[in-house]
């Protein structure tokens, strides 16, 4: 009835209709997992403007992961009963996303972006003239991807997980460090839930890679227990 142009403008608002109702429901499982709280802010229309740069790339890669992961089980059914190891966000760092070097990992990617920020707005003014706080700042922002490198090449779960503890840790005096610079003035009040918005989602995803090697270092402990049984 309405001829060519207006019929596909006419299904392609159908679509994106259809892809905002069903957003939350493709983005909710493994997005939620990895960002927590501030999923809402990373995942929605403005996540380039809330985390900007790297981690906005970062988060699109995950987004394009969740996305595939729906497609695929939505048109092989079958993978599911047939295969039950390659399905599930348990899987999904080893079968969807390889990582052959720690810049791969996305709490690195995100720890990294948190620290070239803070070496930024440490070097401007006001900031840069209280030298005790942009040093303790800078150290413990530089710390949590340093602590996540050096996990990465123990090759062990255990020793790595004991690493992506302390990068948490050196994450969560970040925050604190922001929560003080917002209280002194060194930071705008949208500059500073940027950055937070950032180390929670750095945060999230070293806690999740960190539970997820815990469980490894427990299965190959238990593994081990059980062959030297008699």
């Amino acid at each position: 009835m309405l001829g060519g142009c207006a019929s596909s403008v006419l299904a392609t608002l159908r679509l994106q209709r259809a892809w905002c109702a069903s957003r939350s429901k493709v983005l909710g499982g493994f997005a939620s997992r990895v960002l927590g709280d501030c999923a809402s802010n990373v995942l929605g229309a403005f996540g380039s403007s809330v985390l900007g740069g790297c981690a906005s790339r970062v988060l699109g890669a995950l987004r394009a992961l969740v996305c595939s992961r729906s497609r695929k089980v939505i048109q092989r059914p079958s993978l599911r009963r047939h295969c039950p190891s390659r399905v599930g966000t348990a899987r999904a760092y080893a079968s969807w996303m390889p990582v052959r070097d720690f810049r791969d990992l996305v709490c690195w990617q995100l720890s990294y972006e948190l620290k070239c920020d803070v070496w930024a707005f440490t070097a401007r003014e006001p900031a840069c003239r209280d030298f005790r706080y942009r040093d303790q700042i800078r150290d413990s922002s530089g710390s949590a991807p340093r602590n996540i490198a050096e996990g990465f090449g123990r090759f062990t779960p255990g020793e790595f997980a004991q690493f992506l503890k302390f990068a948490r840790g050196s994450l969560m005096e970040t925050m604190t460090s922001l929560i003080d610079g917002k209280d002194r003035g060194y930071l705008e009040p949208a500059e500073y839930q940027r950055l937070m918005n950032l180390a929670r989602a750095a945060k999230n995803a070293t806690t999740n890679l960190m539970l997820k090697k815990q469980r490894q270092a427990a299965e190959r402990r238990n593994g081990r227990r059980e062959r030297t049984a008699p």
